[in-house]
């Protein structure tokens, strides 16, 4: 019997995870250019906006969106040469692969948003760890977590093709779709949850229900991210110190800012900044580093 993580049987797995990134950043005109595609399926979610090349088709995609490449499947995408581009991705090939996306109904070689992706972090983290450590049954811990996360997209697909049926939805989602990407574009500004409700004429606990209802996650959380995902920039790309990038990100202090990151991203700023190649000389000793 085989005494790697495989079945009784000594099958192994029918998906293997082969790489794993998450939130990775890169400067301004960063370009993947694979013709002739990776050799194994490919899922990546872009952070920020990303100009992509589909079947011959160039567009330039909001922040948010996904693909899964096929192995053969021609990779072009990237940044444009003013503005870093930020992704999370992970490479995976088997033999129950191409069955397992046909079952979840993943459409491959094609953009796709998902109705709540607050599942992908912390799928790809147990990814990582197994992957890195490699305690007893990893591979079967990693496949069986690659099983999951199909399921958890395709339910969170069905959930925006039934949320549109209605024509009403279709308008309302549209106008809110505009205001996230107003509110992406300007994070920074202190936005209240009243501001943004008066942005689609709706009181706060109407808009509350359908920003939930549309993206997964509440609209002050939702901010929180943003502002969140363009500190990470700033903690890998410049040597800025803690204090000045938790002002430029719209944290009303240092103390907030680094409560609100270990929260969310897990890591102090300082320790993220490290793990991801940034310059700790930069750093300022501030008393909210030691916050929970």
């Amino acid at each position: 019997m085989s005494k790697n993580a495989s079945s009784r049987s000594g099958r192994p797995p029918g998906i293997e995870i082969k790489s794993v990134g998450i939130r990775w950043f890169h400067p301004a005109g960063f370009l993947v250019d694979r013709p002739r595609g990776s050799g194994d399926f490919a899922y990546m979610q872009w952070l920020t906006p990303c100009r992509m090349r589909v079947n011959g088709v160039e567009a330039t995609e909001k922040p948010g969106g996904c693909i899964v490449f096929r192995p053969d499947d021609p990779q072009w995408f990237g940044s444009d040469a003013y503005n870093p581009f930020g992704n999370t991705w992970f490479h995976f090939h088997g033999a129950d692969a191409a069955r397992l996306l046909d079952d979840c109904g993943i459409p491959l070689n094609q953009a796709i948003r998902l109705r709540d992706d607050s599942f992908v972090e912390p799928l790809l983290n147990l990814f990582t760890r197994e992957i890195m450590s490699r305690p007893r049954h990893w591979r079967l811990m990693a496949a069986s977590a690659a099983m999951r996360f199909f399921v958890e997209a395709a339910r969170s697909m069905a959930g925006i093709s039934v949320r549109i049926k209605s024509p009403r939805s279709a308008e309302l989602k549209e106008v809110f779709d505009g205001l996230r990407e107003k509110l992406r574009d300007r994070c920074v500004e202190p936005w209240t949850l009243r501001e943004m409700a008066a942005q689609a004429y709706l009181s706060t606990s109407r808009f509350s229900s359908l920003y939930r209802e549309f993206y997964g996650v509440n609209p002050i959380d939702d901010l929180i991210r943003m502002r969140l995902a363009k500190a990470e920039y700033y903690l890998c790309m410049t040597n800025l110190p803690v204090g000045n990038i938790a002002e430029l990100c719209g944290f009303s202090s240092a103390y907030y800012f680094n409560r609100q990151f270990k929260g969310k991203i897990g890591e102090t700023p300082g320790h993220y900044r490290l793990l991801h190649g940034g310059s700790p000389e930069a750093e300022e000793p501030w008393s909210g580093d030691a916050a929970p």
